[in-house]
């Protein structure tokens, strides 16, 4: 072995993931603190309650929209560092989302890819556009796309009960875990491996298992899951994701469309890893294609769901391009394009960027809502931390410097008393099903934009 060789790799590869590292510190820190959008916030200020006036709050990771998989390890990362702001929490996704592209160079090694490929793979994960704003969030997809980015390495690996327990824990993370789930049963049933099935599902069963002790609900995770009624959350055509890939991450995009040709090789091969790699980026697409079309599942036709699967799509363009390279004779020729794609990558995100506001429902600035700051450092300055807030704007209350002990996220359907002290905060466009907002007429009402006021009573 040239440890020579070995050891220069290895420098290339911590300085190029230091220069990332570098570049996202410098973009987040462009960004005021701010998050992306409301959901944000609300598992901020979730992860940030779990083990505060512990056992108490213990509970808030079981929900089904704020899973266990995701809220507490953010909970236990922001205990363990005692980070008390969102940029804080931020970083934790930027290393997340380094180590996940990390993994994707392990991956690619494993599968005898050059070590010019291997590079390819890392620029391209961390400069794909979704994966560039995914991994400056602190939303669910990006640990996701680590916990199956580290189940296929453990695959190739031959770890088959570390790549059961990494899908297992799919589910906790967010519910597509359940369709990875079947296909790696499917790999096992195959192998004949039927003992790692049990580790597959006892992470979704223990889960459920707390939910229904909380609730008293059997099936916790279907009785308290997502909405059966076709279209919550609206629908769409069928070309609608495609439109959304060729707008914000169509280099990525044609280049698995392009690679994809390869899964009849696979499978004439009976290549599965490299087979399952394509056919499950190809199903997942199929089948958001079909619920957004149809409104299913609560669905809502975010481009953000595919940060999930993107590591799937640059593991494929990247075993497609080590092929071709291998074919030809001129390595130059070969650097050249690995230097072109990862170029025209890194400038059309940037400049999706730089150009600011929002691109096929994805916002390039994170911004708030006017009135939404006031609001905050008013409750901050005249409400007593004694007093309890509810708010249907999680962002207020991340805001007012308050967590989930003495604030409360709420949609408008909480029951209203007249014999507590409290404060609502509303936002006047939400559309109300009770006669909450009613009630509370009469008390003392400040407004701090056109759609935010806070009540007091």
């Amino acid at each position: 072995m040239n440890f020579n060789l070995l050891r220069n790799k290895n420098l290339i590869i911590i300085f190029v993931i230091a220069v990332i590292f570098i570049t996202k510190i410098f973009f987040l820190t462009k960004l005021n603190g701010l998050g992306w959008e409301a959901d944000e916030y609300m598992h901020f200020l979730e992860a940030k309650t779990l083990f505060t006036n512990f056992p108490h709050n213990l509970n808030i990771g079981i929900g089904v929209w704020s899973k266990p998989g995701y809220i507490y390890l953010y909970g236990f990362l922001i205990t363990l560092f005692n980070i008390t702001s969102l940029l804080s929490a931020q970083i934790i996704t930027v290393v997340l989302t380094l180590l996940t592209s990390w993994l994707i160079l392990k991956i690619l090694a494993e599968l005898k890819c050059s070590f010019k490929v291997q590079l390819l793979g890392l620029i391209l994960t961390n400069f794909s556009f979704l994966m560039f704003r995914g991994s400056i969030s602190i939303m669910t997809e990006p640990v996701f796309a680590l916990f199956l980015t580290a189940g296929i390495y453990f695959l190739l690996k031959r770890r088959m009960n570390l790549t059961a327990l990494m899908f297992g824990l799919l589910p906790l993370v967010r519910i597509e875990g359940l369709f990875f789930i079947l296909i790696l049963i499917a790999y096992v049933v195959y192998k004949k491996q039927f003992n790692k099935i049990l580790i597959l599902i006892i992470p979704t069963l223990i889960w459920n298992f707390l939910g229904a002790l909380i609730t008293g609900k059997l099936f916790y995770i279907i009785n308290s899951g997502y909405p059966l009624t076709p279209g919550k959350y609206s629908h769409g055509g069928w070309p609608y994701y495609i439109e959304g890939f060729m707008k914000i991450d169509p280099i990525i995009f044609i280049l698995f469309v392009i690679s994809a040709v390869y899964i009849f090789r696979y499978f004439k091969e009976k290549h599965w890893i490299k087979f399952g790699v394509i056919f499950s980026f190809l199903l997942f697409f199929a089948l958001q294609i079909i619920f957004w079309k149809f409104g299913l599942f609560g669905t809502a036709g975010l481009m953000r769901y595919f940060v999930t699967v993107l590591p799937l799509a640059v593991i494929s363009i990247c075993l497609f391009l080590n092929e071709v390279f291998v074919s030809q004779k001129s390595k130059i020729e070969n650097i050249l394009i690995v230097l072109v794609i990862c170029g025209l990558q890194v400038f059309f995100t940037g400049f999706l960027f730089m150009r600011g506001g929002l691109i096929f429902n994805q916002q390039t600035r994170s911004v708030v809502e006017p009135g939404v700051m006031e609001a905050g450092d008013w409750i901050k300055k005249n409400v007593s931390p004694n007093t309890k807030v509810y708010s249907d704007i999680p962002e207020v209350i991340y805001f007012a410097g308050r967590d989930l002990n003495n604030a409360t996220i709420f949609g408008g359907d909480i029951e209203y008393s007249n014999n507590e002290k409290a404060v609502y905060i509303f936002k006047k466009s939400t559309s109300r099903e009770n006669s909450l907002f009613d009630n509370l007429k009469g008390n003392e009402v400040v407004n701090f934009s056109d759609n935010v006021y806070v009540v007091t009573l």
